[in-house]
């Protein structure tokens, strides 16, 4: 017969979520939105906001507090914009003034860190 506290330790191991590498933020990687942050909730939420999702990205440069990210591949059209921004551009991205606000302490970057996960590329295989 087993030991119980072996047995709730094997339950808790594997009942337990497979924690997210580390988003990558190093000039030259490539990036996709998995999460938004949901500031009435407070919370990151699955996917990425309405219209963000099918972007790709890859990291121009990165400083203390702000990421360049150039738009590779994919549609983008975020809340802000009338237009679909095309591949191509190039736009700094950092934590909101919002999420600074509601998450004090949090190291720069957090929230961007926490809507990106690094992917191999942005360019669909052929």
């Amino acid at each position: 017969m087993r030991h119980p506290a072996a047995l709730l330790a094997l339950v808790v191991t594997l009942a337990a979520p497979a924690a997210q590498a580390e988003t990558d933020l190093a000039p030259g990687s490539f990036l996709r939105q998995t999460q938004h942050w949901d500031r009435e909730q407070r919370t990151f939420m699955p996917g990425a906001e309405t219209g963000e999702g099918e972007a790709c990205w890859q990291v121009i440069s990165r400083s203390e507090h702000e990421v360049v990210l150039k738009h590779v591949s994919g549609e983008f059209h975020p809340f802000w914009s009338d237009k679909v921004i095309h591949p191509g551009s190039e736009d700094a991205w950092f934590d909101s003034d919002i999420f600074r606000e509601q998450n004090p302490g949090k190291p720069p970057l957090t929230q961007i860190r926490a809507i990106f996960e690094t992917v191999a590329s942005c360019h669909e295989p052929s």
